[in-house]
């Protein structure tokens, strides 16, 4: 009794399900539309300044180098490595990952002066400074 019950239902909700079906309207693709027009986005202009690209290498040399850039320089900063770790701009809180011949690159925009460390921390080992990139409004040091 029960199961006829249950089977009557199905058969019931089927054919419900059914007759939606074929009274809903089935969306239709449009071919005639008209094209749609291209957005045409205006080339940046060049405001002047111009792009530096300052470079760092793992290992470092004996001495960490210094480079300087004044405020406002766009800087692409290329950190290379003869083995695979880790870059980071201590104070900027960017980090990368350096494989050989695949160098770090940060894109930045130097808005505000200070010092920065640039350092590399190999796989397994400890963190070593590269150097530094100074950042100064008018030729001063920071």
């Amino acid at each position: 009794m029960h199961l006829r019950r249950a089977l009557l239902l199905m058969a019931l909700v089927l054919g419900v399900a059914a007759v939606v079906e074929a009274l809903v309207p089935v969306p239709r693709q449009r071919s005639a539309a008209p094209p749609s027009r291209p957005v045409v986005t205006p080339a940046p202009t060049d405001t002047g300044g111009t792009t530096r690209t300052v470079g760092f290498r793992y290992p470092p040399a004996a001495q960490p180098p210094v480079r300087r850039l004044p405020v406002g320089t766009h800087a692409i900063l290329v950190v290379s490595s003869t083995e695979t770790g880790q870059a980071s701009l201590e104070g900027l809180g960017q980090v990368q990952a350096v494989e050989p011949g695949t160098p770090a690159r940060f894109d930045l925009l130097m808005s505000g002066a200070g010092r920065y460390a640039v350092a590399f921390q190999p796989e397994a080992a400890r963190a070593v400074r590269l150097g530094s990139l100074v950042v100064s409004g008018s030729g001063r040091r920071p």
